[in-house]
């Protein structure tokens, strides 16, 4: 896929796991410097225990805090955003997967808007969300074809997005697309905030994108960029993590102004926290 040298030349940073275990990882550039990867670099059976943690965002969205609140108002935001930003590419009885849905709320708002949507998520297992069949198993969702595809910050989750990015044209509609949101470590914020950078998200993210690197895969699986956006939000919720894991006694005041500050940079950048694409199949 990307071919990434390990060697201190190429080291763009060092972090640790703030989440769950406390071990440190590596994130080394490829030659191009526009895509980064972890290393060492997990594998996938041993992917589940960095993910246990009900701190891991939407995981904690159980408890009653004002973060807990903010974040299900901007959920529930860019919901509509996402459902606005579709409705170009609608038809009547379109198929929609959102893959690595997560807990599948997006799939049930999208459903409750009369749209056939459908979730898989590699990391749910199907028995914890019973009650709700348009969550599907592996086989199930690759028996359909579908004109929009949700890989909403999910490729960084990915040990080959380039392959995943392949496998799923196959699952689209002619004139189908693909809609990929990613962190961009180019941004004012993870510029600001370095090894405690909360988009890194070692080793849970294992590799680190950039604009120059989803043109790249676009380009080598015969998709084109038909639309980019910044994500705005994104810039605040990641600064507020940030300063989790700088241990800040203030994490979410100073976040969000660090936040607001990478936003109004961004304008004239246009290096977002996050990245929105989106990807027309040729």
């Amino acid at each position: 896929m990307f071919h990434v040298e390990q060697n201190t030349k190429d080291l763009h940073c060092e972090a640790q796991d703030y989440l769950v275990t406390g071990e440190k990882f590596k994130v080394y550039l490829d030659e191009n410097k526009i895509i980064g990867k972890t290393i060492p670099f997990p594998k996938k059976e041993e992917m589940s225990k960095y993910y246990k943690s009900e701190e891991y965002y939407p995981h904690s969205l159980n408890k009653k805090n004002l973060f807990s609140l903010l974040y299900s108002k901007a959920r529930k935001y860019m919901q509509r955003k996402k459902l606005t930003w579709m409705k170009g590419f609608l038809k009547h009885n379109s198929n929609v997967l959102d893959y690595g849905c997560g807990s599948g709320s997006f799939v049930r708002y999208l459903r409750a808007k009369s749209i056939n949507a459908y979730g898989y998520d590699p990391n749910i297992k199907l028995n914890t969300l019973g009650e709700f069949n348009y969550i599907t198993d592996k086989d199930t969702w690759k028996n359909k074809k579908y004109d929009i595809i949700f890989l909403w910050h999910v490729l960084e989750h990915i040990h080959n997005p380039f392959l995943l990015i392949e496998n799923l044209k196959e699952n689209l509609n002619k004139n189908g697309e693909i809609f990929v949101a990613i962190p961009n470590y180019k941004s004012h914020d993870s510029k600001y905030y370095g090894k405690y950078w909360a988009g890194y998200d070692l080793p849970r993210h294992l590799w680190h994108f950039t604009r120059e690197s989803i043109y790249q895969i676009a380009k080598k699986t015969n998709f084109k960029i038909k639309k980019e956006k910044l994500l705005y939000l994104d810039s605040i919720y990641v600064s507020f993590l940030s300063e989790k894991n700088r241990a800040n006694p203030f994490p979410f005041f100073l976040g969000l102004a660090t936040g607001l500050l990478s936003v109004l940079k961004s304008f004239f950048t246009r290096e977002s926290s996050s990245l929105f694409f989106i990807l027309k199949k040729i």
